[in-house]
């Protein structure tokens, strides 16, 4: 719906001034959701004379990031068909990264995995790690138990696309 061009004003979609309010927002109630059933949304002069204030259900979250959710184990399973092996050869499964502030995203692998996804450590201390490890395994100074890395590639991205605002009539 273009009601905002008819008016006179810039349209929402598009338009970098207003993700840039928009955005932290966005962020700041995804991570409230991770905790919470509702989170509240407050946006003050989006526009001169528009504001964005609501709530936000973690039900309606999840729902309009179905397609998301949906595209988790893409990868696993691009691994699994790579590498040859099953979820019977895997131990142990670790969460890190974004993931681990949605729930979703490890209710979605508990599925897939049974009791074996785990979030123990955090972001940085699992690139430090990894990266040490991947330093011994490719050196003949170290003694570590050689493991296979690899890149399943391409990157899985994620975009997000806002609709203009649609006013209803009365």
């Amino acid at each position: 719906d273009n009601s905002a061009q008819k008016k006179g004003k810039n349209p929402i979609k598009g338009n970098t001034k207003i993700a840039e309010k928009l955005v932290p927002e966005a962020i700041r109630a995804k991570e409230v959701l991770s905790a919470n059933k509702q989170a509240g949304v407050n946006v003050l002069t989006i526009e001169p004379g528009m504001n964005l204030i609501g709530m936000v259900q973690k039900s309606d979250f999840e729902e309009n990031c179905k397609d998301l959710f949906d595209r988790v184990l893409t990868p696993i399973e691009r691994l699994f068909q790579l590498s040859g092996l099953t979820r019977d050869n895997i131990t142990a499964v670790e969460l890190i990264g974004g993931g681990i502030r949605v729930p979703k995203v490890k209710e979605i692998l508990d599925e897939s995995f049974g009791a074996k996804v785990g979030i123990h450590m955090n972001g940085d201390n699992s690139m430090a790690f990894g990266t040490n490890y991947i330093y011994a395994n490719s050196t003949k100074h170290f003694k570590v138990q050689k493991r296979v890395f690899a890149n399943v590639g391409p990157a899985y991205e994620v975009r997000i696309t806002i609709d203009p605002y649609t006013q209803k009539s009365n």
